[in-house]
């Protein structure tokens, strides 16, 4: 499950994979192997602990679990930090962190299993086994959203139900069927990737629809008992057990409360459990005694990239419910992978399936994921090169060439761009583009191979590392009929986002610009801590705080009474419409109400 904070778009798409950029080039690497002798991992485990003591310090990571997994044997496992910093109590391989996403690749797995059986397929309508789900839609029948289509998050549905997916009293799964009949479809089904937690909870409704037991029963009779994974569950609330991670955020210990959404993030495990998992990935399906988990044949449509021909995706790959784009491991072939967050636990799983080479690394650390991801690929690399005796190529990071852009080089960049990281305003500013992107200004600049290049400097003055990030190219493409903003990393070009053409604002929705406050949270989680409307150079913006983060994202009037929070693609996304309530009006957004408290 990635964060569900309207603010947190930019984590969520990390979380997807759409922004991992962790190549691992400049991790030293261990002696190269030689002859035919089992793989060394001694070099490995020691640089590989020095990294990880580093990040969690530089981080502010509390505790971090690990697993590395060579074929069918664990050559390392390890935990660092604390499970319980209060308390002492240490982080060990055995340590329970809620996992997030990573929940999205075993029930992936559940629906392949009863597609064994014969007893639903991937290209039925998810209405088949869900008669009674519904959700407005102005893109065509609601019978397009597929199985497959949920699974590759390609359906088009919301990002999330908000209303009642995180809260002190634990709601049902099913009400997420209830709650949808409110909302609209965000795009049209099959025609751009668009990560949806809904989604995958309706797969996971279906699976216990169709399996006639109750999901958590499912998973728990019908896969994880037969990957001998006994100290994994599917559940609502973390479980109070010494085995369980306290959560934190900024270094404070903070509690995960419970999840409504269960079969997209609500899997508690640890890293030796995980590890059984990529086993049976490695197995071609089976368990470690042997057992047939899956067939052979369904592990590799698993893995098989399923939206090959969708000009918007661009270069992006993504199978069932796996990322297959994204990660770059330079010579490791395919890098097969999911993230995971929570509000209070972060994790990651990377594979390389043809060198049988994989890792799980667990935090309980909210704000600890762009950690785990990189931790996860810096150690695989090194593990690749420890196995295959082989240097792993080294790719050069393009730096500036100097140069300016010429004012007519300039103008196709300036404007406003919808992405996955929110609103991004380009603007010429003392001959360069300046680009202002979630609360800093960032300088684009030409590289060697022809891209931009990102740079920041601190109050304007003082160069910044930006790491990974500054290493990411950009540029301009029209794609689907809309000018599209990429992002270049390794061989891959990925769609970041769409230029956003200001449009008149209707009178109705300029009288709404001011603050807001949340009239219907109920038990729920307090996810928003502000929420402002405001008029910017002739755009609607949406402000949101929470937990201390603060995001914008374009609003695009339809009418009246409807508009859209841009996505990624101009003229699409989520929903906001006005209502009545007790004589004041009321914006509706993901089953939560917000009334109009001040002008701005």
């Amino acid at each position: 499950m990635d964060t569900p904070q309207l603010v947190r778009s930019a984590r969520d798409a990390i979380a997807a994979g759409l922004l991992f950029l962790w190549a691992g080039g400049a991790t030293p690497a261990p002696p190269v192997r030689q002859g035919t002798a089992p793989a060394d991992y001694s070099a490995v485990r020691r640089e590989g602990a020095r990294l990880i003591e580093q990040a969690m310090h530089d981080q502010g990571v509390v505790g971090l679990s690990l697993a590395l997994v060579d074929d069918q044997s664990v050559v390392w496992t390890q935990g660092f930090g604390y499970a319980d910093q209060a308390h002492g109590v240490p982080a060990t391989p055995a340590t329970l962190y809620r996992v997030g996403s990573i929940s999205k690749l075993f029930t992936a797995t559940a629906v392949m299993q009863l597609a064994e059986q014969g007893r639903l397929r991937l290209d039925d309508p998810l209405t088949r086994h869900l008669p009674e789900f519904q959700i407005e839609s102005s893109y065509g029948p609601i019978a397009d959203l597929t199985l497959r289509r949920l699974l590759t998050h390609h359906s088009g549905l919301p990002a999330n139900l908000i209303k009642g997916m995180w809260g002190q009293d634990p709601v049902p799964a099913a009400d997420l069927i209830a709650g949808l009949r409110d909302e609209a479809m965000a795009y049209p089904a099959g025609q751009v990737f668009y990560y949806s937690n809904a989604g995958l909870a309706l797969v996971g409704l279906a699976v216990e629809r169709v399996g006639g037991e109750s999901f958590p029963d499912w998973m728990q009779r019908r896969l994880l008992a037969p990957l001998a994974m006994r100290q994994s569950a599917f559940m609502i609330a973390v479980p109070d057990s010494p085995l369980t991670a306290r959560g934190y955020q900024g270094g404070r210990e903070s509690a995960d409360p419970p999840l409504r959404d269960i079969a997209a993030g609500g899997l508690v495990s640890n890293c030796l459990d995980l590890s059984r998992f990529l086993r049976m990935v490695f197995a071609d399906g089976r368990a470690a005694d042997g057992r047939r988990i899956l067939k052979a044949e369904s592990l590799a449509e698993m893995l098989r990239p399923q939206n090959r021909g969708l000009p918007l995706d661009a270069d992006l790959r993504v199978g069932l419910a796996w990322m297959l784009s994204g990660v770059a491991i330079p010579g490791a072939g395919t890098v097969v992978h999911h993230a995971g967050a929570t509000l209070r636990y972060s994790a990651q799983l990377v594979a390389l399936p043809a060198h049988k080479l994989g890792i799980v690394v667990l935090t309980n650390s909210g704000d600890g994921g762009d950690t785990a991801a990189r931790l996860a690929t810096q150690v695989l690399t090194l593990a690749l090169r420890a196995k295959t005796g082989a240097a792993v190529p080294q790719v050069a990071a393009a730096s500036g060439d100097g140069s300016r852009l010429t004012a007519a080089g300039r103008a196709p960049y300036l404007g406003y761009w919808t992405t996955e990281i929110g609103l991004v305003d380009i603007r010429d500013g003392g001959g360069r583009l300046r680009a202002a992107a979630l609360g800093k200004t960032l300088t684009l600049e030409p590289r060697a191979d022809g891209r931009l290049g990102v740079h920041y400097r601190w109050l304007g003055l003082v160069p910044v590392d930006l790491g990974e990030i500054g290493q990411v190219g950009l540029s301009l493409k029209r794609i689907g009929g809309q000018d599209a903003l990429l992002l270049h990393q390794g061989t891959e070009d990925l769609l970041l986002g769409t230029r956003l053409s200001p449009t008149p604002i209707p009178t109705a929705w300029r009288a709404r610009t001011g603050d807001y406050a949340l009239v219907n949270q109920g038990r729920d989680y307090p996810l928003l801590s502000a929420v402002r409307l405001r008029e910017q150079h002739g755009v609607l913006v949406v402000e949101i705080e929470s937990e201390g983060e603060t995001g914008q994202v374009a609003l695009q009037p339809l009418d009246n009474r409807q508009a859209v929070l841009a996505g990624k693609v101009a003229g699409f996304g989520e929903r906001v419409t006005v209502q009545g309530r007790d004589g004041a009006e009321l914006l509706r957004y993901s089953g939560y109400l917000f009334r109009k408290t001040g002008r701005r």
